[in-house]
């Protein structure tokens, strides 16, 4: 879902969940990933550093505001209006159980029975004088407990 909030820019909000009611086999399991879509250009939850968490259940929100130029414009101090970058800012959480999955399978596996969350922001823009050509620069953290990055830094770079 994507609205125009209050603030200036566009929020966009994901969800996704389900469960199954029996033992399913390995190919129905839900699998949370570094690449499964969604944050900043479908870069997905980018601190698992390519890890997969597994579950018979599972559920996830994220949430992104991408002000645009728009943020910077709106700070009226000098030569920091005039910048070209965009900027956005995200958080997304997801958790995932495996109560229906025969132990056995998982003993390999990540399950996340609290939350995973992370937070982040996006630099975009910064190769104006390259246009159509987009560098963004991502940042994010985790605020959860799992062994996975604590902090990612990323590019892109697009059209």
């Amino acid at each position: 879902m994507r609205f125009r909030a209050p603030i200036p820019g566009l929020t966009s909000i994901r969800v996704a969940g389900g469960t199954t009611t029996d033992q399913p086999p390995v190919q129905s399991w839900f699998v949370v990933d570094h690449g499964n879509g969604g944050l900043f250009d479908r870069r997905g939850y980018v601190t698992l550093n390519e890890n997969n968490f597994v579950g018979s259940s599972a559920a996830s929100l994220t949430i992104e505001h991408n002000f645009g130029r728009r943020a910077f414009a709106l700070t009226r101090i000098p030569l920091v209006e005039k910048l070209p970058f965009s900027l956005a800012v995200r958080a997304g959480t997801f958790w995932t159980d495996a109560k229906r999955i025969n132990e056995s399978y998982y003993l390999n596996l990540w399950i996340a029975r609290s939350a995973y969350s992370e937070a982040g922001f996006a630099l975009g823009n910064l190769t104006p004088f390259l246009s159509p050509f987009n560098l963004q620069m991502w940042f994010s953290w985790q605020l959860s407990v799992y062994d996975t990055e604590r902090f990612s830094l990323g590019f892109d770079f697009a059209l």
